[in-house]
């Protein structure tokens, strides 16, 4: 198992020239989350948990412990990476997992910030989750997502790995085998 301390910051070119550093988490990036949060739009926060976030729910998060307990994985039943320009500390983006209770199954779940979205941030996410998810012993990532979220379910079906998708009403989960195709 590769230590999340062995993996240095890597850069990203974006597509429109900007570059990324993508890296893991830190427990000092709770208040970047916080903020990352804040400048998203409602559309993009209700595409990520689902229902509209309304500005008391999110003083709400804000006041509690959900912003620091975002930022304190175990890189074992729980990991994160993020992504910043080059000498800022803002984050632009995240990708996460949780190991499901079957141990061989894990839960992603990504957010970009508007202003780099469609830009393969999430893309460059999935690979360092799935790359440092296959040492952790899990073999299928599995992504719940509403299924009017059509940018995020292409990233999904389009990154390389063996998919499964089940639509259910509002949502579709799509399963990527991530054992069966390494890619890097």
């Amino acid at each position: 198992m590769r230590r999340h301390e062995a993996f240095a910051p890597e850069p990203y070119r974006l597509p429109d020239g900007r570059e990324l550093i993508v890296r893991p988490i830190r427990p000092e990036d709770a208040a970047e989350l916080q903020s990352l949060a804040g400048r998203l739009s409602a559309h993009a926060l209700r595409l990520r948990f689902f229902s509209p976030i309304t500005a008391a729910r999110l003083a709400a998060l804000e006041r509690g412990r959900f912003f620091p307990r975002l930022a304190e994985v175990d890189f074992q039943e729980r990991a994160a990476w993020v992504a910043q320009v080059p000498g800022e500390s803002a984050i632009r983006a995240v990708g996460r997992y949780q190991r499901l209770s079957h141990g061989a199954d894990a839960e992603i779940a990504f957010v970009v910030e508007d202003a780099f979205q469609g830009q393969g941030v999430c893309t460059e996410l999935l690979h360092h989750l799935a790359a440092y998810a296959r040492d952790a012993g899990i073999g299928r990532l599995v992504g719940v997502v509403l299924a009017e979220n059509i940018g995020m379910i292409e990233v999904l079906k389009r990154s390389g790995y063996p998919y499964r998708l089940v639509a259910e009403g509002e949502v579709d989960r799509l399963t990527l085998d991530i054992a069966s195709a390494a890619q890097e």
